[in-house]
């Protein structure tokens, strides 16, 4: 909600309906600040919890920002929902414990064109959506600081265009604007190792 201002010129001639409507005045001078638009669930992405995986947005005035969370514990015991689910092959709990970053980054890069396809279909006509994967030590109860470890912007006119169902991770990589990850968590994957992705 934009805020209102009223002319100096402006005071004299509403003086009298100040004094007569004092009610409408307080509406007018005590107005608080616009807030931030809240945090909600992007619909259709729900089974990612089951890996430990939260998907969130907000979105105004022609913006978005989704946040990818990982709960880095409750990831690293999901071996067998990540094969089920066909997201991560041949990748025991053993490995995924020991390499948890490693892993986040490569289901990241696997999940991310249909989050970003179901978060224009949330938002509707947006300019341009950020997204944001973040990991955290027990997200689900407040606990530990998140860590970023990718980000990247995605303007509505390239949303349009894409086939984000058909959409490999490249192809998002080459049309995504401002993308960046953190090194330690891109790679590369140790000799006994399922071979995941590319590096950028």
């Amino acid at each position: 909600m934009a805020r209102r201002y009223v002319r100096r010129g402006a005071v004299a001639t509403l003086s009298g309906l100040l004094v007569c409507v004092p009610a409408a005045t307080v509406m007018v001078t005590s107005m608080p600040p616009a807030a931030h638009a809240a945090s909600v669930g992007i619909p259709g992405l729900g089974d990612y919890a089951q890996f430990g995986v939260n998907v969130t947005g907000n979105g105004s005035f022609g913006r978005c920002t989704v946040q990818v969370t990982f709960d880095a514990a409750r990831f690293a015991a999901s071996a067998k929902v990540l094969d089920s689910m066909g997201i991560l092959d041949n990748v025991d709990t053993t490995l995924l414990r020991r390499r948890t970053n490693f892993y986040m980054r490569v289901t990241a890069e696997e999940i991310a064109p249909i989050v970003v396809d179901h978060a224009f279909q949330r938002f509707g006509h947006t300019d341009l959506c950020h997204f944001e994967f973040t990991s955290h030590d027990g997200w689900m109860y407040g606990g530990g600081a998140g860590t970023l470890f990718m980000k990247f912007t995605i303007t509505g006119r390239t949303a349009t265009q894409v086939d984000w169902y058909k959409a490999s991770f490249d192809e998002l990589h080459e049309v995504a604007s401002g993308f960046w990850e953190d090194a330690a968590f891109a790679g590369p994957a140790q000799p006994e190792e399922p071979a995941f992705g590319r590096r950028y």
